[in-house]
């Protein structure tokens, strides 16, 4: 599988093309580009990702209530007018999961960028007739490369230099923890990107984390020297990492353990779904008439074979059709009487535990029991005093044994507004 990244600074763009073999590592090349060759090479097969450095995104660490996704979705959904002082609409923002911690805890990672900044850099590569499958950020692709590597459970701080511009990544025990992107211009020079260093290592530090070793990398700065006056200021292990990139590991796919974000605009998203499926069913239609003479020869001699045979099928199901009408009848009398004993336990039963699952905090306003119907439901709107303790209410009752799955339906203030008020929600059971 190809895979092609690019990379817009403020200063360049510049390209990687990576091959993925069965066996042994991929083949990369690297580039330097421009709009213009960029054209000319015709990037248009393959997986292709466009990344965008640190300093262009907002990033926010976040821990919920939850582990379950779509309520973890919402939840951003509704943190995201508390967090930017934006509208919804002039974002784009995409989380990923950390970690999930002990009581149904998640902690994660919100990345924001402006949109009209995403939709200028597309247009930039529409121009050249590229489409990207992707939006990514420099921070995803360091932290996914350091864990590539397999070090041991320590606390690293990676300093990464690329085209005047300086990011740090404070990675623990193997999770993202913190992240910075600054720009230099040239007459700050080295003193001031090691007094950012310091001064990163002294707020990390002061919020009781230690770190184990500093890791230089990528491109655009004497690493010996940096190393060099960054050891007499700050007496911590340091280790120069070449290898390190943020290019190479736009490009270099991962794995199902890697951190994923991905910036692209939902409308660009049903794009390409709309002409994969399209290329689907062209290659489904060549497939389909190379095979229709075939198809065709099967069906007309297993035709007469199989009129024969339903012929046959069709007697013998008239002998045993009046003793198997009388079954059938008796068979639903019976189910009827089952299901209704069966109906009073099950209500009873569901009542209780939704008297015990309640948290103080919650006013219950409608409650809707559908046990007729399948798949038979529970409705259950309120109030309550945060949408923490909806969440809550939510998992308390997944621990139902009779309950099998619950969502949270909605979670909305009951008036728009600065300060804590009570919630309006609705969570529906299915059991």
């Amino acid at each position: 599988m190809k895979i092609s990244g690019i990379y817009i600074t403020d200063k360049s763009i510049r390209l990687v093309q990576a091959v993925k073999i069965r066996r042994g590592r991929p083949v990369i090349k690297e580039e330097k580009t421009d709009i213009a060759s960029l054209k000319d090479k015709n990037i248009t097969s393959g997986y292709i990702v466009l990344g965008i450095p640190r300093s262009q995104v907002s990033i926010k660490y976040l821990t919920f209530p939850s582990v379950n996704d779509i309520e973890i979705k919402r939840m951003v959904e509704f943190e995201m007018n508390n967090l930017f002082p934006y509208k919804t609409e002039e974002l784009i923002y995409d989380h990923a999961i950390i970690a999930r911690k002990a009581g149904n805890y998640s902690q994660l990672m919100l990345a924001v960028a402006p949109r009209e900044l995403i939709l200028k850099q597309l247009s930039v590569l529409k121009e050249a007739g590229v489409s990207p499958d992707a939006v990514n950020i420099s921070t995803v692709s360091l932290f996914n490369q350091l864990l590539a590597q397999n070090r041991p459970p320590a606390n690293y701080l990676l300093v990464n230099f690329d085209d005047g511009l300086m990011e740090m990544i404070f990675v623990s025990s193997g999770k993202l923890a913190f992240s910075h992107g600054i720009s230099f211009d040239a007459p700050s020079g080295t003193k001031g990107m090691i007094d950012e260093v310091i001064s990163t290592v002294t707020i990390l530090r002061d919020k009781g984390n230690s770190i184990d070793k500093i890791i230089l990398g990528g491109k655009g700065a004497d690493k010996e020297d940096f190393a060099s006056a960054l050891k007499q200021e700050l007496p911590l292990s340091i280790e120069i990492d070449n290898s390190l990139d943020v290019l190479k590991g736009l490009a270099s796919g991962g794995n199902g353990k890697n951190l994923k974000i991905n910036l692209l605009p939902e409308e660009f998203k049903i794009h390409k779904r709309k002409s994969g499926r399209r290329r689907s069913v062209y290659i489904f239609s060549a497939l389909l008439v190379l095979n229709l003479s075939l198809i065709a020869n099967i069906v007309f001699f297993a035709a007469k074979a199989r009129q024969e045979y339903l012929s046959l099928l069709k007697s013998e199901i008239q002998k045993i059709l009046p003793q198997a009408t009388v079954l059938q009848d008796r068979m639903l009398d019976l189910q009827i009487t089952k299901t209704n004993i069966n109906s009073g336990r099950l209500a009873l039963g569901l009542l209780t535990d939704l008297y015990r699952a309640s948290p103080d905090g919650i006013n219950l306003s409608a409650l809707d029991i559908q046990s007729q119907k399948t798949p038979r439901s529970m409705v259950i709107a309120g109030q309550a005093k945060s949408a923490e303790i909806v969440y809550k209410f939510a998992d308390a009752l997944r621990k139902s044994a009779l309950i099998k799955k619950t969502d949270v339906s909605f979670v909305s203030k009951t008036n728009p507004g600065p300060g804590d008020q009570m919630v309006n929600f609705e969570i529906k059971s299915f059991f």
